[in-house]
């Protein structure tokens, strides 16, 4: 969860996928395993949705079959 939200703040919105793919990067697993791809994106899938319960990210749509995830902006 960390290192999608390190993410988030550094890059802003981006795809269940591009989550997937930063994390598979850094942690130095195999890119180009497929499986291992969609089971992370799953997981990351459940994560993101307990933190938008709890208000820490947003999603504010979707990019085709792909959810867009975000920081919530701060409140002032």
């Amino acid at each position: 969860m960390v290192i999608c939200k390190e993410a988030l703040a550094k890059e802003g919105q981006l795809t269940t996928r591009d989550l997937a793919v930063r994390v598979i990067k850094a942690k130095n697993l195999d890119e180009d395993d497929h499986v291992l791809r969609s089971s992370i994106t799953f997981r990351i899938v459940q994560a993101m949705r307990m933190q938008k319960k709890r208000g820490k990210v947003v999603s504010p749509g979707k990019q085709g079959a792909l959810k867009i995830w975000a920081l919530p902006p701060e409140i002032t």
